[in-house]
């Protein structure tokens, strides 16, 4: 029997979101979100015209994504949001804050070793590398939920507000796993 050392397993929950990333961003680039052909409105020649150009459109996929979110289940006081963030663009982006419709009170964290096992400690950010990702699992880095004053059960949602150090946000909806 063959055991799996937990950088292989994390390499793998990283890897595969970054092979769908990879795929996703062969099919365009940045200058060119959508493969829509122009109409005759956003084909003016007109330089009054051109704001419409420097702006990504309303519906546009943020920079960072959560792929795979979910909170573990407990029966109240702290708990833990995971996922893999993965960051399309080219600049590294840190996620500062999260907020969330459970507690006024979350913490982003990371996991030290220390002498006789690991312990989280508080970070003021995780930063996800561009074009890469960075997973947030089990006895790794990521949001701690806390003062959660009612229980979290298998099949409930939470939602979330991750807010990034360029001023982006991005909410999530994040379904409670037993």
């Amino acid at each position: 029997m063959t055991d799996r050392s937990p950088r292989a397993s994390r390499a793998g929950l990283i890897l595969v979101p970054l092979l769908l990333l990879a795929a996703l961003t062969a099919c365009g680039s940045e200058n060119d979100p959508s493969p829509v052909a122009p109409t005759a409105a956003s084909s003016s020649s007109d330089p009054a015209d051109d704001t419409a150009a420097t702006e990504p459109p309303a519906d546009a996929e943020p920079a960072v994504t959560l792929v795979d979110p979910w909170v573990a289940a407990a029966p109240q006081g702290v708990t833990e949001a995971y996922g893999v963030l993965v960051n399309r663009s080219t600049q590294a982006r840190t996620l500062v804050s999260v907020s969330s419709d459970v507690t006024d009170v979350v913490e982003l964290h990371e996991t030290v070793v220390v002498e006789g096992g690991q312990m989280l400690r508080p970070v003021d950010g995780l930063e996800v590398p561009p074009q890469d990702g960075l997973a947030l699992l089990p006895g790794e880095d990521g949001i701690t939920l806390v003062n959660v004053e009612r229980p979290l059960e298998d099949g409930d949602e939470v939602a979330l507000t991750l807010t990034f150090d360029d001023g982006s946000s991005l909410d999530v909806v994040a379904p409670v796993r037993g």
